[in-house]
Parts: C-alpha cells; sequence; structure tokens
C-alpha cells in the first residue's frame, strides 16, 4: 500500500494536536479539538486550513490563454492578469472533470489549483488539449498553501506585511511578502468568509503557518472546511460534483459562459440549459438532532453530505432532488428514523461578503 502524502506543515500540525486522516492520498489533520469551535472561529474571527494537498500546477507560454480556454465553463477574458477565476472542467457529454481556480499571473502566466482527488486526472486532461507554446509544471509537493478565512483575515494578513492584502478585490492576485516569506496572495476561499490564500515554497510554509497563529489565527482542520462549505452550499467533487453531474446540476450557472465560445462539453452543457437540468441541489436543516450521511433520503431526493451548522446550530446537509420538486417542511430517513427537516434554496445562510475591497 502507497503511504500517503505529508504536507510540508505536518510537523506544526503534530505539535499543535491534530487529529490526523487519510484524505484524497495525504495525511491531514481533521481537527485539533472540537469541530465547531473551529467553524465558529473562522465565522467570527480567524482561522486557517493547510491546503497543501490541493493541486498547484504553473502554465506558461504564448497559448496558454488558448488552452484554458478550450477547457474551461467559464470564460478567462472576462477578467485580466491580476485576477483568479473560478471555472469547471468537462467531459464532451458535460460531466464534472474538476472544479478549479485559475490564477492568472501575468499575460502569459498561471496557477491552475485543483482539487487533491483529481490531480492526476486534471494534468492527464490539461496536457492532452495544451497545444502550441505552452510550459506546464506541477509545483504541488514543491509549494505550501495556507487558506486564512474570517472577518479579520485580510488584517492579520496585512499586518504580517502583505499590505496588499487589504487592497485586493474579490478575486484578486498579487505576490507579496508575509512574516518575510515571499507568497502569491489571492483574495479567495471555500468558506464563505472574506479572507485570502497564501501560496508559499514549501519549506517556507512552516514559518509562515505560525506567524499567522502567533497573532491569533485559529488552526482548522478539514471537519470545519466541511461544515463551513455545506452552510453556503458549495459542491464538494465527490459529493456534489463528479462524472456523471454537471455544473448546472450542481448550482454552478454562474461559472458557465456558452456565449461566443467553444470548450470541451459546451455542447452538452447548452443542450441541457434549454432542457433545463433534471436535477437540483439544496439544503436542508433538521428540526432534531441527527447525523446526517450520504445516501440517506431526505424528501423526494438523495443527501450528498451532511453535518452540523455553527450558525444555524442545527444538522444540516446537501442533497439533490428532481428539478420540479417543492421546497419545505420535509423528513429525512436516516438509519431507519424520520427526523424532521426543512429543504431550502441554497446558501442556507447569508454571509454578505463583500465584492470589492
Amino acid at each position: 500500500m502507497t503511504e500517503p502524502l505529508r504536507s510540508p506543515l505536518h510537523a506544526v500540525h503534530t505539535d499543535a494536536g491534530g487529529r490526523f486522516v487519510t484524505f484524497a492520498g495525504w495525511r491531514l489533520p481533521v481537527h485539533y479539538g472540537s469541530i465547531l469551535d473551529e467553524a465558529r472561529a473562522v465565522r467570527t474571527g480567524a482561522g486557517m486550513f493547510d491546503v497543501s494537498h490541493m493541486g498547484r500546477v504553473r502554465v506558461r507560454g504564448t497559448d496558454a490563454l488558448d488552452v484554458f480556454q478550450r477547457l474551461g465553463t467559464n470564460d478567462l477574458t472576462k477578467v485580466a492578469p491580476g485576477k483568479a477565476q473560478y471555472t469547471v472542467w468537462c467531459t464532451s457529454d458535460g460531466g464534472t472533470i474538476d472544479d478549479l481556480i485559475v490564477f492568472w499571473l501575468t499575460p502569459e502566466e498561471f496557477v491552475v489549483v485543483f482539487n487533491a482527488s483529481r490531480r492526476d486526472d486534471d494534468l492527464e486532461h490539461l496536457e492532452e488539449h495544451a497545444s502550441g507554446d505552452v510550459a506546464i509544471l506541477d509545483e504541488t509537493e514543491g509549494t505550501a498553501m495556507i487558506a486564512v478565512q474570517g472577518p479579520d483575515a485580510r488584517g492579520i494578513v496585512s499586518a504580517l506585511g502583505a499590505d496588499v492584502a487589504e487592497r485586493l478585490p474579490r478575486f484578486g492576485v498579487a505576490r507579496a511578502t508575509v512574516a518575510g516569506v515571499g507568497v502569491v496572495v489571492s483574495r479567495t476561499g471555500y468558506t464563505g468568509e472574506d479572507g485570502v490564500e497564501l501560496v508559499s515554497e514549501a519549506g517556507a510554509g512552516p514559518r509562515l503557518w505560525e506567524a499567522l497563529r502567533e497573532r491569533g489565527v485559529v488552526p482548522c482542520g478539514l471537519g470545519a472546511r466541511d461544515a463551513l462549505r455545506m452552510e453556503m452550499g458549495y459542491p464538494l467533487y465527490g459529493h456534489e460534483l463528479g462524472l456523471d453531474i454537471t455544473p448546472l446540476e450542481a448550482g454552478l450557472s454562474f461559472a458557465v459562459r456558452l456565449e461566443g465560445r467553444d470548450f470541451v462539453g459546451r455542447d452538452a452543457l447548452a443542450k441541457q440549459q434549454s432542457d433545463g437540468p433534471p436535477r437540483r441541489l439544496v439544503g436542508f436543516v433538521c428540526g432534531k438532532p441527527a447525523v446526517p450521511q450520504p445516501g440517506d433520503e431526505v424528501g423526494p431526493g438523495i443527501v450528498t453530505s451532511g453535518g452540523t451548522s455553527v450558525v444555524l446550530n442545527a444538522p444540516i446537509g446537501l442533497a439533490f432532488v428532481p428539478s420540479g420538486a417543492s421546497l419545505g417542511e420535509d423528513s429525512l430517513r436516516t438509519r431507519g428514523k424520520e427526523i424532521p427537516c426543512e429543504l431550502r434554496k441554497l446558501p442556507l445562510i447569508d454571509r454578505g461578503r463583500p465584492t470589492k475591497a
């Protein structure tokens, strides 16, 4: 059996009392103490996540933009160098290969951030469709990535030397120095809070993490990250996204630009958009204690993710239901029990994130 990969920050997680699990081939902390306390820290102050397991691939060349335009459902020409963009890569029949972020650093230089579980498939897909003047370099294991999230996050990163963190617009990207460490800083995240993500050389990652912790940023694990993204209705590959799930079904129509361009899967998505997706992603909130599990039935649908909301103080989850299904009072059927719940539109909470600096 192949040993799981270890983040450049593995030692600091061990010192902080992290409880580890194997996730997508990596040994990662699921929590340090209370998952709910960690999630609450992000909603009220600042928390940080080691996301070094996510793939990071640098793509350079005069034809690099054309490659991303052929692959992504979103249209990179709607932004410019110094910005990031959320997009989806699809199969020819519209199934989701991965959802990802593209950092556009200079006119001919990009960094694309993959889900860890999809890194090999994404690289193969990228290399298959790359042509012309394009150089591809996998930098995943040579770099560290830390997500600093919460209402205090940008102020703390700014106080550590990266003044640009306070000035970046949403999805802005820049090079900066944080606690003496050179980073690429992007105003992005996966929690529903404002914040930034920092990419550094692998060896500098622990110094960056400790500097943030000394400023009061709370270390958070995979458990808190999952709870936070469910509150916002953000899909996770393998749960709400997959080769048999289109981005339109997963509620990602904002990242699908069909007009005036072609990309892998465009025709299938155009047809589904015209016909209407057969199912849609919704959320639910339980009225009694419960532990919703993927595969449980909820109303007319099937649960894809379940957890607990620190904002709603209740069990919550995500589920696919038929597109015509009504929302409102219903029940969750789990472990032989029926739990009252309410089916709701996503997101389940409203964080009112700013759109500008």
